[in-house]
């Protein structure tokens, strides 16, 4: 994975199969592809880790962007179909909990939807700042030094200079 890219967390994602015969103007684009490590569990009654000879090995399609750019028989001023399949239930609990590639991926899948090409964008960061968290060591190592040690000091380095100053 580059530096620059997003993770997007999916749990319990199901692959996403295209079925022949379809209508041929449909386009369907993958968004999401599994690692070549992944795999499809067939026997759901298996807990195994490993891959089993019944499991289908990946990389395996986990969301596609579907849509039929002929015009409408009705009406010719009418948008394209679009659809937007993501294979996993979980991407909108995780977007809300902070997942900001899977925030992306819901946000700009709407923006598509839509036909507003304009307000497809990779979101900023959160400047949102968590509290300073101390325990008791710290909170009195702290409180020590900006209520005694800095004072004393530079009362200290003061009296000094008061005490040169004096005698000349």
């Amino acid at each position: 994975m580059n530096k620059n890219e997003t993770p997007i967390i999916l749990f319990e994602a199901m692959s996403i199969s295209t079925i022949e015969p379809r209508r041929q103007t449909i386009e369907i684009t993958p968004l999401l592809r599994s690692s070549t490590a992944a795999f499809l569990r067939t026997d759901i009654d298996d807990n195994s880790p490993v891959m089993l000879a019944s499991d289908i090995p990946g990389p395996l399609t986990l969301a596609v962007a579907v849509s039929d750019p002929a015009p409408n028989w009705l009406r010719e001023s009418d948008p394209q179909a679009r659809i937007v399949v993501i294979g996993s239930g979980t991407i909108l609990p995780l977007a809300a909990g902070g997942f900001t590639g899977n925030r992306d991926l819901f946000l700009n899948s709407i923006a598509w939807l839509q036909d507003r090409p304009e307000t497809i964008t990779v979101r900023s960061k959160s400047l949102f700042l968590l509290p300073l968290r101390l325990n008791a060591a710290q909170i009195f190592l702290f409180g020590g030094l900006f209520i005694f040690v800095i004072p004393a000091a530079f009362f200290t380095v003061g009296f000094i200079t008061w005490l040169k100053r004096r005698h000349l």
